[in-house]
């Protein structure tokens, strides 16, 4: 009788030999997030002056993404008729992600601005910019508990083109560099945890590439 080839350990074969609990402990947020925090005087390649992490201003924004047919919540988001998950993301004045936050799509901003404060750290934070889906009592009253200023940042309506937001393009150009992962254009996994954790992976790589050269091996 033929003998079956050996199957190649390929690391698509390991990820798939893995065990699914490993695999979910390996994606939280957390375990990506108990890091050393990046020094105030670390440059960017991109930015001429170095980063600076104290009483520094963010912007909040959100972005709905389709699930594909897999078991895990999910919601219909009915203003940009999408069946799926809302990412709601925390960043810095250069684009950096401090922050992030999953819910169903058919949950508003407003509703899940308190949890977004709580996913990093607001101790240093003095101002946060945010859009009209973050008007009301409950998103001012979770800032004021915080003890952070909720600037409501929008210009007019555009009519007929395209109107760069003041402030709060950084957060936007933030979601552009998010939807260039292939894993993270739809929502292939079944918790929003690993969704989470795919995206902070995201931003590690990209942060890493942007780090001086001269600087990485002191920063880690």
């Amino acid at each position: 009788m033929r003998q079956r080839p050996a199957r190649r350990l390929t690391v698509a074969n390991r990820m798939r030999a893995r065990p699914a609990a490993s695999m979910r402990r390996s994606l939280r947020v957390s375990s990506w997030t108990r890091t050393t925090p990046i020094p105030g005087n670390v440059t960017l390649r991109g930015w001429s002056s170095p980063t600076r992490m104290l009483a520094r201003p963010l912007a909040v924004d959100s972005s709905s993404v389709k699930a594909m047919p897999v078991a895990g919540p999910r919601g219909f988001d009915g203003a940009k008729k999408i069946d799926g998950i809302r990412r709601h993301i925390l960043v810095d004045t250069t684009g950096l992600l401090l922050g992030v936050h999953t819910t169903p799509a058919n949950i508003q901003d407003r509703a899940a601005f308190a949890d977004l404060l709580t996913a990093c750290d607001t101790n240093t934070v003095t101002k946060v910019w945010a859009d009209k889906g973050d008007t009301g009592t409950a998103p001012a009253e979770a800032a004021a508990k915080a003890g952070i200023d909720l600037d409501i940042a929008c210009g007019p309506k555009p009519v007929g083109w395209f109107v760069v937001q003041p402030r709060r393009w950084v957060v936007e150009r933030t979601n552009g560099w998010i939807n260039h992962h292939k894993r993270l254009v739809r929502q292939y996994e079944t918790t929003r945890a690993a969704h989470e954790g795919f995206l902070v992976l995201s931003q590690i790589g990209l942060l890493l590439r942007r780090l001086d050269r001269g600087q990485l091996f002191d920063t880690l």
